[in-house]
């Protein structure tokens, strides 16, 4: 995998930071609710989450209501945009019409091509960034493949998702994503986007894999590239992380790009996907993104667990001044602690039923959660936890939560602690 060298960081670099609800589909909010939002005093911005398919629902229209909504809405408060496009199961049906689909022995064989040659792709050329390693020039016939959804509201559902390395996929999402740049990437609203890709049905570094989705996977492989080395390993899904982080730092300028820990890849054998997902986030944070910032998050910030993978290996990683830019530190709560309170803040299990899990309220989830997030940062004391030096710049919370907020002082007063703290330590 190719690593380009650091560079220096840069005083325009738009960063997050502070608290910032997490709003999932946002054709459906209304102005109300984002005017709710942003005036909370404890909230810095909006993180938006929604798929591609909704912004760009036919090849000839886009739809970006929505995020004008709440670009207007965050500027009326000075307030600031995280934006989380997803694309792989997100992907609009008109790209994946045109993606022949790998069902019905449609699997292309892996004698075509030589190593390093690309295949050709309907829609435009392959564009820079994409792999390197001899994808198969078969593989152009065979562009999707049905998968179960394994995360998300969609979970049990079987869909069609894009093969990462497909050039006509990958071409389309840069130019959706070059349209994202032209209209929001000057606004001062706009602090940071995740980078996303070889991905599923979130950011994260994540794909389908239970049942008998690994061996679906080997096959696939085997049948897109001729290199055995990328045979029943996670090296192709590395390398399309790096060409994915590559084609970001060209289309955004001056915004925080961010990737989100999921440990997620493909596991053919005892802890590969935990070695491919260290190999992405250590190469990401040595990784050219011209005038842009970094950070990692977790999106699985839970009370019960505190992982390497996870919310401790970004702390690990943001305390880091090794690197250059220096790598910032977010997180995003697992699910609403004020729907689901046992689920996302019981300390003792991460089992909600368990019975040291029954009576946990919205604000003990709250404190718990907070604790954890806290530990091992400037005035992690305060939250429970013990002081250190890692500092985080930011944290995502659902919406709902905030609702809830303002009927509870309580979890407000909690809130706006836990925001001031956040804006005195980032960087």
């Amino acid at each position: 995998m190719r690593t380009l060298p650091a560079q220096s960081d840069s005083g325009s670099v738009r960063r997050p930071r502070g608290i910032y609800a997490v709003l999932a589909e946002t054709r459906a909010n209304r102005a109300a609710d984002l005017d709710a939002l942003v005036s909370n005093p404890a909230v810095s911005g909006l993180a938006i989450r929604t798929f591609w398919s909704t912004l760009q629902p036919a090849k000839d229209r886009d739809d970006f209501s929505s995020l004008d909504a709440a670009f207007a809405a965050a500027a009326a408060k000075h307030k600031t945009i995280q934006l989380i496009l997803v694309p792989g199961f997100g992907t609009p049906s008109w790209v994946l019409d045109e993606l022949p689909s790998c069902e019905d022995g449609q699997l292309p064989a892996s004698s075509g091509g030589r190593r390093g040659e690309r295949p050709a792709a309907r829609g435009g050329r392959a564009g820079r960034g994409e792999s390197e390693s001899g994808v198969a020039a078969g593989s152009a016939h065979c562009g999707k493949a049905e998968f179960e959804v394994s995360e998300g509201r969609a979970n049990g559902t079987r869909q069609f998702l894009p093969l990462p390395w497909n050039p006509v996929y990958k071409n389309y999402w840069k130019a959706f994503l070059t349209k994202v740049a032209a209209r929001y990437g000057t606004n001062e609203a706009f602090v940071s986007i995740a980078v996303a890709g070889p991905t599923a049905e979130s950011v994260e570094i994540i794909l389908p894999r239970s049942g008998n989705q690994l061996e679906r996977w080997a096959q696939l492989l085997e049948g897109a590239y001729r290199d055995a080395s990328y045979h029943r390993t996670d090296k192709a899904f590395v390398e399309e992380w790096d060409a994915a982080v590559t084609m970001f730092a060209g289309v955004f300028r001056n915004v925080t790009l961010v990737v989100t820990r999921g440990s997620g890849l493909l596991n053919f054998t005892r802890g590969q996907n935990d070695a491919a997902q260290a190999e992405i986030v250590s190469s990401f944070a040595r990784h050219r993104v011209g005038s842009n910032g970094k950070a990692t998050q977790t999106s699985g910030l839970k009370a019960c667990r505190e992982t390497e993978g996870g919310i401790r290996g970004v702390k690990e990683m943001a305390a880091d001044g090794s690197f250059s830019p220096r790598v910032l530190g977010g997180a995003q709560f697992d699910t609403s602690f004020s729907q689901k309170p046992a689920a996302e803040g019981c300390a003792a299990s991460c089992d909600a039923n368990a019975p040291a899990c029954r009576g946990v309220l919205p604000r003990d989830a709250l404190v718990n959660v907070l604790k954890v997030y806290f530990d091992g940062t400037p005035g992690g004391d305060r939250f429970g936890g013990a002081a250190g030096k890692s500092a985080m710049n930011y944290l995502q919370i659902y919406a709902p939560d905030f609702a809830l907020a303002a009927t509870d002082p309580a979890i407000q007063a909690l809130l706006e602690q836990a925001s001031q703290r956040l804006l005195a330590q980032a960087r």
